[in-house]
């Protein structure tokens, strides 16, 4: 199972064929005894999901693109030779899983995040081709954003936080609002996906 899972870490981590030695503010990345695994397709892109069969080894790879490239789930074999792939369109894969005693990937399809229709959960055989069917298995659920909200701040001032979102609906709570400039602390923190309101503080009694 070990063998498993590290071979699962290195087709997530590897499967673009990007190169790994890659430099950040914490210095070059190690990339000593990590193998490639496998190569996406041509003209597939950004891995997002990943699942495996624990009886086969096969690797299963679903794609978050929005566009233009067409979103995929790919089925790998252990030595990483691609058997088969399946066409998902314009709706992008978030989550794998695979359900060992039906032999299911469980696929969590978010296409409301793309515009691509609704978002739910959806299976597919493990034993995949590029024709076989697509299941649905439940939908997901909108979650609103939560009401607004006072803040108190130190210099006896306040600020309302709105949350909500000018854009499509999400399932995951993805706001795309503005909000006005503010020095408050709190504001900075929540200022990229909620609208504040700034109440003045409130004048001592005479």
């Amino acid at each position: 199972m070990r063998q498993l899972i590290v071979a699962g870490f290195i087709a997530g981590a590897l499967v673009t064929g990007a190169d790994v030695c890659q430099a950040d503010e914490r210095g070059p990345f190690e990339s000593a005894g990590v193998e490639q695994f496998a190569v996406l397709p041509d003209g597939v892109r950004f891995p997002e999901g990943i699942t495996a069969d624990p009886a086969t080894g096969e690797i299963y790879v679903g794609t978050l693109d929005f566009g233009p490239n067409a979103n995929k789930l790919l089925r790998f074999g252990k030595n990483g030779h691609l058997i088969a792939q399946r066409d998902f369109g314009k709706t992008p894969l978030l989550g794998l899983g695979f359900d060992a005693a039906h032999k299911k990937v469980f696929i969590l399809n978010v296409g409301a995040i793309a515009g691509a229709g609704a978002s739910k959960v959806q299976r597919i055989a493990a034993a995949f081709d590029s024709t076989t069917a697509v299941e649905d298995v439940a939908p997901i659920p909108v979650i609103g954003a939560p009401g607004p909200r006072t803040v108190g701040n130190p210099d006896g001032s306040s600020d309302v936080i709105t949350f909500g979102s000018s854009g499509p609906r999400r399932p995951m709570g993805w706001f795309s609002t503005t909000s006005a400039a503010s020095t408050s602390p709190i504001r900075s923190r929540v200022r990229s996906f909620a609208s504040t309101t700034r109440r003045p503080a409130p004048r001592p009694a005479r």
